[in-house]
């Protein structure tokens, strides 16, 4: 059984992928806050909502236009960093990686991430919509408003960076997987990256557990993959067997060890 190094996350795309999120966040934000609070006080309930429909309408248009760019963008960049990583993986095994990447889950990956992006400013506004209508009904003051503007931005700022980060190691995993099943590899070896701020028990078990690329490891009853979990940071290693490895032997001792484990 020959196990190949990893192949791990470019943070470099995942940076300027939220890099490139943030500037759209930041320019939604700072037109909203201007928007609804310019004569604030002075506005009646249809004159706010009037105010905020034409910034759904603005910003729906900006991030559709957008979407597409940035999410071409980034699978053309995580297929090339991880197809190098893995041709690199394959050559110092000694083998070579004779197919790439299927087109079609490009395609889907890229569709998901442009469905994600523009669901953006569709989250963000359920939020000013609320805002606004709380601030009128309680007369709120000004800096009151704009203080509850400014917690709706944070919101929206911590949703970019999940997107940033959980579709990196998603789209990274796909494609790895991808390449090991039309190359002709059906093993993997979980592994637990100790990068998570809080770590889940069972993936830290899970840590060196051969599972079958088709079916994915049994954690927890389930056949889960790595990062496919939210904010999960876990990744594997292909893994190539011999001729005379009992494969199944190996995932039934992981099973038997993550049962066992349960009921310790």
């Amino acid at each position: 059984m020959k196990e190949l190094k990893q192949v791990p996350v470019n943070k470099g795309v995942e940076k300027e992928y939220k890099r490139k999120l943030d500037k759209l966040v930041q320019a939604m934000s700072a037109s909203v806050m201007y928007w609804v609070l310019a004569d604030y006080g002075g506005r009646s309930a249809y004159e706010m909502a009037v105010a905020i429909r034409k910034r759904v309408k603005q910003w729906d248009k900006i991030f559709g236009k957008e979407a597409q760019k940035i999410a071409l963008w980034f699978v053309n960049n995580v297929k090339k960093h991880t197809e190098v990583g893995m041709n690199n993986a394959f050559a110092s095994a000694g083998y070579k990686m004779r197919k790439k990447t299927p087109s079609d889950l490009m395609n889907a990956i890229e569709y998901e991430n442009i469905e994600l992006i523009k669901s953006v400013p569709e989250k963000y506004f359920i939020g000013i919509k609320e805002v606004a209508l709380l601030s009128l009904m309680y007369g709120w003051s000004k800096d009151k408003l704009n203080e509850e503007l400014v917690k709706r931005k944070g919101i929206v700022e911590r949703r970019v960076k999940n997107i940033a980060s959980d579709q990196t190691y998603k789209t990274t995993r796909l494609i790895k997987q991808a390449i090991c099943v039309a190359n002709g590899i059906r093993y993997a070896k979980w592994k637990y990256t100790w990068q998570a701020e809080k770590p889940r028990e069972y993936h830290v078990m899970a840590d060196g557990a051969i599972f079958d690329i088709d079916k994915g490891c049994l954690i927890e009853g389930e056949f889960i993959y790595p990062s496919e979990k939210i904010n999960c940071h876990c990744d594997f290693n292909p893994v190539i067997a011999d001729y005379d490895d009992d494969m199944r032997e190996e995932i039934e001792k992981n099973v038997y060890y993550k049962n066992y484990a349960l009921y310790e």
